[in-house]
């Protein structure tokens, strides 16, 4: 099972969840249906013209640039990155900002280019951790860095084993989120 699989599964059982805390009710539906990456490249395009009068526009097209970088279409990482900027004192957004940052080490890694890819994980996870840090409850941003470091453990020399803990163990304990801990414990399972 691939990770994006197994992120998919994780925000599906954790869905609940996630509109129950009390961080995330501003990002309206159109925001976690972005989140969900259960869209191809028209799919996704078709998510953003629907979301145009939305007032989370910029938001829900940086994470469907986000999530379609990551199915291998390297010329939505820019469109992700500039979509974030002005948005980043947001925690979603500035997550978000960090994983395209690691997206773009890893085309930068496939290239044989790993001094830059190197950098750029560590950029973009010192990025992701400055979300958490700053909304330390909102599950997506748990589940995002959760995902954001298997990825980066298994296909890089950093490993990020005591981030991964810690956000399984929070998505665990997260109050009145028995999907959310349902969903870590099948992920735990699942990556062991």
């Amino acid at each position: 099972m691939t990770t994006s699989r197994l992120f998919a599964l994780l925000l599906m059982f954790a869905a609940p969840a996630l509109f129950a805390q009390a961080v995330v009710p501003r990002y309206d539906a159109l925001v976690f249906k972005a989140m969900e990456k259960s869209y191809d490249e028209l799919g996704g395009l078709a998510l953003i013209a629907k979301a145009s009068g939305d007032p989370q526009a910029a938001l829900v097209r940086g994470i469907v640039y986000h999530n379609l970088s990551l199915l291998g279409l390297e010329r939505y990482v820019e469109q992700a990155k500039a979509t974030f900027e002005p948005l980043l004192p947001d925690p979603l957004a500035m997550g978000y900002y960090g994983s395209v940052i690691t997206v773009q080490g890893g085309f930068a890694s496939r290239r044989k280019n790993f001094a830059s890819a190197a950098s750029l994980l560590l950029e973009g996870s010192t990025w992701i951790d400055k979300a958490v840090a700053a909304a330390p409850d909102a599950l997506p941003l748990r589940i995002l860095r959760l995902d954001n470091g298997i990825q980066t453990s298994r296909g890089s020399p950093y490993k990020r084993y005591e981030t991964i803990k810690t956000d399984l163990d929070a998505l665990l304990a997260a109050p009145d989120s028995k999907s959310g801990r349902q969903a870590a414990k099948k992920l735990a399972v699942l990556e062991n």
